[in-house]
C-alpha cells in the first residue's frame, strides 16, 4: 500500500507553481507524487474580503507638486486615492517578512475583487495589475517665490523597493514588473523592468527623469505587471517610493524609523472567537506576551521610544504603557523587537465586538524622511491591531499568500480527507463555517467537493472516524479580495466542550485551493490529511493553517441599529447617507480624516481618506459594517454602523 508518511519517513509530496520539484520550507516537492500541496499563490482573491466589495471609481484629482511619497502603511486594501488614480493592487501587510516600513503594493493577476484579469492558463501571459500615479507637476515649481521651469539639471530621481515573491508565489522568466513615464504628448514610456526571481528582498531602484517630454505639468508614472493568467500567483511587492528633485541615484540611509510586520495579537490560538467561549477561561486564550518589531533605516544608530495602549469598541481604553525614557538604542538598518505583557479582558457586553490595540514608536534623535522631507500622508510609526470578538472560530488573519489542496499523485481517484482542528471551549451550537476558496493556476468552482464535521477523527489517539454533518456542494469563489464563502447547516448542531474537526472529502483528483494563511504562527498545525484510511497530521514545514471558520451560537445577521456606536468625539462631524443603503453610500464630513470599513467577521473593507465635504463609495454586498474613523493626525474619533441592504 501506498502511504505518506512524515518527520523520519520520507514524505512526497508536490507544489504546482508552473514548476515542479522545487524545495519549499524544508521538504521536498516531486513530480509524479501524492500528498498534500501548497500552491504559492497570494492575495486577491486569496484577498482580502469576500463578496462585500467595495468599489472606489477610478478617480483623478488636482495636479500634485513635488515631492511625491508612499511608503503603504495603511491597511488598503486599496491605495490611496490622493496619490494613485487605480485600485487593483493590493495594499497589505502580511505578503512578506523583509518590508522596509509597514505596508506594500503587491502585484498578481487579480483585479480589485479578487477575480482573474484573464481565463486562468498556465501558458498564456498579459498585463495585470496597474498602478498609476495621480498626475504631477514637472513643469515648475516657486523658487524664491518665482516661478521657476524644471530643467533635467535638477536630478529629479524617482526611487522605490521591489522584491520578487516574498511570502507569496516566486515570479518565473514569463514574469515582469514593469515601469512607465508619461510623456507631454500622452505616450506612456519604459523606463525600467524587472522579471523572474530577481531578488527575493526588498532592492531599491533609482530612475531619473532624463528627457525633457517628461518635464510638463501632468506628468504620470505607473507600474504594470505582465504575468502569466494564473490569478493568485507570480508577486511582486513594491514600497517606499520616493519621487523628488535634488537627489542621487545611490542607495542612501532612509530617515525613518518606523514598524515593519504586523501588530501582535492578544490571543494565543485564535484570531476570533466568541466572548462567551474566551469568558470560560481567558487565560489560556490570551497570549502571555506581545512582540512588536521596530526597523531602523537610518544608516546610523537610533534612540527610541514606544508606546502601547489597547481600547474597548466604545473607545474606553483598558491597557497603558507609555513612552519610557529607558532610549533603546537600535543600530543602523537594524531590527528591534520590544515586548509587552498581558493583561485582564473586562467583559464585553455585545456579540459582536472588538478590541484596538495601537502602538507607537518616536526617534529621540532623528526620523526625519516622511514628515519633513516628503509630508507623508501616513505614519508608518503608528501601527493599529484589532481582536475581534465574534460567533465564529478562526485560525487566520483574514489574506491568504498561498493555496493548499490533495494531491493525488500516484494514487487512483478515491475519497480522500483534510480536517483542521478546533477546541469548543463552550457548549454551543454549529450552524455552518466560511471557507475562502483561492482562485489559481486554474477554476475548479464546478467541481464536487463534500465539507464535513467530525467529532473525532481516528487520530492516533485512540478516537474513531465519527461524522456528525456533511454538506454537497462546489468550491465557490467570492468576488471580493480574501472573501469567504458562507455554507450554512440546514439544522443546526449541539457541540459539546471538546475537539471537533471542519474539512472535506473529494472523491477525484483537482486541487480545491483552500485559502492559506502563511502568517499563523500558533503551535502545532491541527491539520489532518488522510488519502489510504490513516490519518496523518500535516509536517511542521508547512508554517500557516487553513482558511476555514466555523460558526457558532447566534447566526451572524446585519444589525439593524444604526447608531453611532462611540460619540464621544464630536469635533469632526461624519453623515453617512442613505443608511441603511442599496449600497451606493456619501460619506460627508466636515473635515479632513481616515476611514476604515470592517465587516463583522473582522474582515477589513476599505481603508481610505476622506476629504472635507461628501465622498462617494460603493458596497456591493448585504450586510452590516462597522466604520472606523480617524482625524488627519491618526487619533481615533468615533465609530459609526453602516447597513447595506
Amino acid at each position: 500500500m501506498q502511504q505518506i508518511v512524515l518527520q523520519t519517513r520520507v514524505m512526497r509530496v508536490r507544489l504546482r507553481f508552473l514548476q515542479l520539484g522545487v524545495i519549499l520550507l524544508g521538504v521536498s516537492f516531486q513530480l509524479g507524487a501524492q500528498g498534500p500541496a501548497l500552491y504559492s499563490l497570494s492575495h486577491n482573491q486569496s484577498s482580502k474580503i469576500s463578496e462585500q466589495s467595495l468599489s472606489l471609481a477610478t478617480v483623478q484629482l488636482d495636479t500634485l507638486d513635488l515631492p511625491f511619497f508612499d511608503d503603504f502603511a495603511y491597511s488598503g486594501p486599496s491605495p490611496d486615492f490622493k496619490l494613485w488614480c487605480d485600485n487593483n493592487v493590493f495594499i497589505n501587510n502580511t505578503f512578506s517578512k523583509n518590508q522596509i516600513t509597514q505596508g506594500m503594493a503587491t502585484f498578481d493577476h487579480l483585479d480589485s475583487n479578487g477575480r482573474p484579469y484573464n481565463f486562468l492558463s498556465r501558458f498564456a501571459v498579459s498585463g495585470a495589475d496597474t498602478l498609476t500615479s495621480q498626475p504631477i507637476n514637472l513643469f515648475d515649481r516657486l523658487v524664491s517665490a518665482v516661478l521657476t521651469p524644471y530643467v533635467i539639471e535638477d536630478s529629479i530621481i524617482l526611487s522605490f523597493f521591489v522584491e520578487t515573491g516574498g511570502l507569496g508565489d516566486t515570479p518565473e522568466g514569463d514574469d515582469s514588473l514593469k515601469l512607465e513615464f508619461k510623456d507631454s504628448n500622452g505616450n506612456w514610456i519604459g523606463q525600467w523592468f524587472i522579471n523572474d526571481n530577481i531578488t527575493d528582498s526588498f532592492e531599491q531602484y533609482f530612475i531619473a527623469i532624463n528627457n525633457p517630454d517628461f518635464l510638463h505639468n501632468a506628468f504620470q508614472f505607473r507600474f504594470i505587471n505582465v504575468t502569466k493568467n494564473s490569478g493568485n500567483m507570480n508577486h511582486f511587492n513594491l514600497d517606499y517610493i520616493q519621487f523628488k528633485e535634488d537627489r542621487v541615484s545611490r542607495r542612501v540611509g532612509i530617515g525613518d524609523v518606523s514598524f515593519t510586520l504586523p501588530g501582535p495579537s492578544l490571543f494565543e490560538t485564535y484570531s476570533i472567537l466568541p466572548f462567551e467561549h474566551f469568558n470560560v477561561n481567558p487565560s489560556s486564550q490570551l497570549r502571555s506576551s506581545r512582540a512588536i518589531q521596530i526597523r531602523n533605516n537610518q544608516d546610523t544608530a537610533v534612540k527610541v521610544d514606544v508606546q502601547a495602549e489597547t481600547f474597548e469598541e466604545d473607545n474606553n481604553r483598558i491597557y497603558f504603557e507609555p513612552f519610557t525614557s529607558t532610549n533603546l538604542n537600535i543600530g543602523g538598518r537594524k531590527f528591534e523587537t520590544v515586548t509587552y505583557p498581558s493583561f485582564t479582558i473586562p467583559a464585553q457586553s455585545q456579540d459582536s465586538t472588538f478590541l484596538r490595540s495601537v502602538f507607537e514608536v518616536r526617534s529621540i534623535n532623528n526620523d526625519s524622511t516622511e514628515v519633513n522631507v516628503y509630508k507623508s500622508l501616513h505614519n508608518n510609526n503608528i501601527i493599529e491591531v484589532y481582536n475581534f470578538f465574534n460567533q465564529m472560530y478562526a485560525y487566520d488573519d483574514g489574506s491568504a499568500e498561498a493555496g493548499f489542496g490533495l494531491d493525488y499523485g500516484g494514487l487512483p481517484d478515491g475519497p480522500a480527507f483534510c480536517a483542521l482542528e478546533y477546541n469548543n471551549l463552550k457548549q454551543d451550537t454549529l450552524n455552518g463555517v466560511d471557507i475562502h476558496f483561492n482562485r489559481a493556476l486554474e477554476e475548479v468552482g464546478n467541481r464536487p467537493i463534500t465539507l464535513m464535521i467530525w467529532q473525532s477523527i481516528a487520530d492516533g489517539s485512540g478516537a474513531q472516524d465519527v461524522v456528525i454533518r456533511e454538506i454537497q456542494t462546489t468550491p465557490t469563489y467570492v468576488n471580493q479580495k480574501n472573501g469567504f464563502a458562507r455554507f450554512e447547516l440546514d439544522t443546526t448542531i449541539i457541540l459539546d466542550p471538546g475537539k471537533f474537526y471542519v474539512g472535506w472529502r473529494q472523491n477525484t483528483s483537482y486541487i480545491a485551493n483552500i485559502g492559506w494563511d502563511k502568517n499563523y504562527s500558533g503551535s502545532g498545525s491541527r491539520i489532518y490529511y488522510n488519502f489510504t484510511g490513516d490519518w496523518v497530521e500535516l509536517g511542521s514545514s508547512f508554517e500557516g493553517t487553513l482558511m476555514m471558520r466555523p460558526l457558532l451560537g447566534k447566526k451572524i445577521q446585519p444589525i439593524v441599529s444604526i447608531d453611532d456606536i462611540s460619540s464621544k468625539n464630536d469635533f469632526i462631524d461624519i453623515q453617512i447617507f442613505p443608511n441603511p443603503s442599496s449600497g451606493k453610500v456619501n460619506i460627508q464630513s466636515t473635515s479632513d480624516a481616515f476611514i476604515r470599513i470592517i465587516d463583522l467577521q473582522g474582515k477589513l473593507i476599505y481603508d481610505g481618506t476622506l476629504v472635507r465635504g461628501i465622498n462617494p463609495i460603493h458596497i456591493k454586498q448585504k450586510g452590516m459594517y462597522i466604520c472606523l474613523i480617524n482625524d488627519s493626525s491618526g487619533a481615533f474619533l468615533k465609530s459609526k454602523k453602516l447597513i447595506i441592504e
